[in-house]
């Protein structure tokens, strides 16, 4: 449910210097450079295993420029398709840097659903894994 009480009538709160959600990521990344951003879990006990704030803005930095090297450009539709992960985050924070639209495409849609979302929102398939 949406709260309309929560947003001010100029619109939601400003962050000084942060114009997108990918400077408010960058931000992140040099404050909190050190600090577990992203786990999941592994093996057979299931604990989390964790990437820093640093590493994960290095993957996302990564990933952003094989974005640009098979040749997407800005303003441009992603179809992101996997399964809840920190791979999932990265690739959609790799579309906030190179300014593309992330089209979400959950592994649970089912393929009717997949196919329906790419063919209407003009996305290019991508996945994370």
């Amino acid at each position: 449910m949406f709260c309309r009480a929560a947003i001010a009538k100029d619109g939601p709160p400003k962050l000084e210097n942060c114009e997108s959600l990918y400077e408010m990521f960058q931000m992140s990344v040099e404050k909190f450079a050190d600090k577990d951003c992203l786990g999941a879990r592994t093996g057979a006990n299931g604990e989390y295993e964790w990437i820093s704030y640093k590493e994960a803005g290095e993957r996302t930095a990564a990933i952003g420029s094989a974005m640009a090297h098979v040749g997407l450009s800005a303003h441009g539709r992603v179809g992101v398709y996997g399964a809840n992960s920190p791979e999932w985050m990265l690739t959609m924070q790799a579309c906030n840097r190179m300014n593309l639209y992330c089209v979400p495409l959950y592994d649970t849609l089912g393929e009717n659903a997949i196919e329906y979302i790419i063919k209407h929102s003009g996305s290019l398939p991508w996945s994370c894994f």
